[in-house]
């Protein structure tokens, strides 16, 4: 079985219920070909639009993606919408790779706030184990895996105002 050396999930802004850009690192001990999906699960994650295709994303290695999406339940919109293997991604960005990857490599991919993913809005607790990683690769897939560091998002619910003490 294939597995991830190493994932991080970090957050270009860190305002609960709004839109954030997202960087997803990761390395694995198995290689990437042409088409293999990447899949960061992101159960208390929404958009203002449902599924939808985000074209503002960069990658190191330079063009190592061609596609990210987002998705929302499985066959919202038809089998046609979906980018996932089977339809089975729910609350996902589905990433597809370009080109092939020796293991251990470095893989970063950052999408921007343009892309309308809002985070949760009950925030999230540091290295949060619902935040997930998976792959269906042409060498194997890899199953979905907690990240192994997320970045924390407080909120303020409920509220609108700030005490100090002293004032």
């Amino acid at each position: 079985t294939f597995r991830f050396l190493s994932s991080k999930l970090s957050f270009s802004r860190f305002w609960a219920g709004r839109p954030s850009g997202l960087t997803i690192e990761f390395t694995a001990d198995m290689f990437f070909a042409v088409d293999d999906m990447v899949v960061v699960i992101l159960p208390a994650f929404e958009t203002e639009a449902g599924p939808r295709e985000c074209s503002d994303f960069e990658s190191s290695p330079p063009e190592a993606v061609s596609y990210a999406a987002w998705e929302t339940e499985p066959n919202v919109g038809g089998a046609d919408s979906c980018r996932c293997p089977g339809c089975i991604c729910k609350n996902a960005v589905v990433l597809k790779l370009t080109r092939y990857f020796a293991e251990e490599t470095v893989l970063s991919i950052s999408l921007s706030h343009t892309c309308g993913i809002k985070l949760p809005f009950e925030g999230l607790e540091a290295n949060e184990t619902s935040l997930m990683l998976r792959v269906f690769g042409a060498a194997g897939d890899i199953p979905p895996t907690s990240f192994t560091y997320s970045d924390p998002v407080g909120t303020i619910a409920l509220t609108g105002k700030l005490f100090f003490n002293p004032p």
